[in-house]
């Protein structure tokens, strides 16, 4: 369930399902399913299976659909040649052979290609090669070149998308109008054939836009939200606002929500959960996630310096901290089991990276999860369900990261109580209270493979 990653190179259609679009970038590709309008678990896979070896195998320059009497064919471009994939017989039909001559295109683009993609409606006929700032144009039925080499702004695509695009994925009858989704670094702009020009309000993320991969809030019984197992943003927020981002509602870039009350329960909650209904995905809603699925696991809990709350009872001594670590050491190897790797890991605890108790408590932790950084927090933490609440009864996900250090009773009840008067009058205000993420750059520590790689230098 990889995220689709930073400048796609390529994408292109299943002419046998044409809700299926792949998307590549070095030796792996993806799978989106723009029916569900979401990536499709068990991805990113090896190029190997498309048959390409060589330099293919290792990434692609740029993918391309046939049209016309080549419908069926895909082609697929690295440096001064290019490869034909037949869907009929899964294997490469031809090829590699120069496209200098087998596109008839001239320099540059005959040493390679950027981007290469299909016109819509009146320019159903024609491949687009985009390469630098410029483009040409080549016409199916004729096999050849059939304009002037013309610049990437004639597009009109917007400031930054004038050259250095790296993909681009058409669209037919989004919203009446046949579109053309381009790529380049971690956005994407939507192109309208009719109006010849980018739609307003982009660009936008593309790990918003186009969302994938499986993000997991797992919240303590004991912590003050009741997690909406659909952790996605309402309203469609997430569809415009990327991971860190967010509301004053909640957090962005969450997919799955799940409430635990031990670290053994949330390691069997992980493993016996269900790939979402809203994925692109056959074993939606039915099969299990399976191991190294999960792309990002927060873990929201009650925390003190060096402890996170993890336990049935309210800090009876089982909960995580330094003490405690090789007598949970199978329940963490368990849950870095269900993690992609290099997935990150973040305590949402109040004060749980806070001194050399956090130092004590991340370093081993982060040995333990190793290749995953794990982030922990240095001052409170703070959510408040009335704001985070949705119509269904259930919570959006996200923990402010405040700049207190001092609880404000020893009460529970009271604290709660404190901390809304305190931290209400600046709920609004995204600067003053951020949610907490794992490349905030104040009151955090991360730890990777045993060792501090981040911290606040005011801890």
């Amino acid at each position: 369930m990889g995220a689709l990653p930073d400048s796609p190179r390529g994408c292109i259609r299943n002419p046998n399902n044409t809700d299926k679009v792949y998307f590549f970038s070095g030796d792996r590709y993806w799978r989106y399913d723009l029916g569900k309008d979401y990536g499709e678990a068990g991805y990113p896979l090896s190029m190997d299976l498309w048959h390409v070896t060589g330099g293919f195998a290792a990434g692609v320059d740029a993918a391309l659909d046939g049209q016309a009497a080549f419908t069926g064919k895909s082609y697929f471009f690295k440096n001064d040649q290019y490869v034909r994939y037949d869907w009929r017989t899964d294997t490469i039909d031809r090829g590699p052979n120069s496209i200098a001559k087998g596109w008839g295109l001239p320099e540059p683009f005959a040493s390679g290609v950027d981007v290469a993609f299909n016109g819509l409606g009146a320019f159903k006929n024609k491949a687009y090669f985009f390469k630098d700032d410029i483009y040409a144009r080549v016409d199916w039925t004729s096999l050849g070149v059939d304009q002037e080499i013309k610049p990437i702004s004639a597009w009109s695509l917007g400031d930054g998308f004038t050259s250095g695009l790296t993909a681009c994925c058409d669209a037919p009858k989004v919203v009446g109008h046949d579109k053309a989704y381009f790529f380049k670094g971690d956005q994407y702009v939507r192109y309208d054939w009719t109006n010849d020009r980018a739609d307003e309000g982009y660009p936008l993320p593309t790990s918003a836009g186009w969302p994938t991969g499986l993000a997991v809030w797992a919240e303590h019984k004991r912590a003050p939200l009741l997690v909406c197992s659909d952790a996605r943003l309402e309203a469609g927020a997430n569809r415009v606002i990327a991971y860190p981002g967010g509301t004053s509602r909640g957090q962005a870039g969450w997919q799955l929500g799940m409430k635990f009350s031990t670290l053994q329960g949330l390691a069997d909650a992980l493993e016996r959960a269900v790939i979402p209904d809203f994925y692109g995905d056959d074993g939606a809603g039915s099969a299990t996630i399976g191991a190294g699925s999960i792309t990002r696991l927060a873990i929201n809990a009650h925390g003190l310096p060096g402890q996170l709350d993890v336990s049935n009872e309210v800090f009876d001594g089982k909960q995580l901290s330094s003490f405690t670590l090789l007598e949970l050491t199978p329940q963490l190897v368990r849950i870095a089991r269900m993690l992609e790797p290099g997935a990150p890991i973040i305590l949402l605890g109040c004060n749980a990276g806070r001194g050399d108790s956090g130092d004590n408590l991340i370093e081993p932790l982060s040995a333990i999860w190793a290749g995953h950084p794990v982030t922990a927090f240095t001052t409170i933490g703070y959510s408040e369900s009335g704001k985070q609440r949705r119509p269904e009864a259930c919570d959006n996900p996200g923990m402010r990261v405040t700049d207190e250090t001092d609880v404000f009773s020893s009460d529970p009840f009271k604290e709660q109580q404190l901390e809304d008067e305190h931290f209400s009058p600046i709920w609004e205000n995204l600067n003053a209270l951020p949610w907490g993420h794992d490349n905030l750059q104040r009151h955090r520590k991360t730890a990777l493979n045993g060792q501090l790689v981040f911290f606040d230098a005011d801890d």
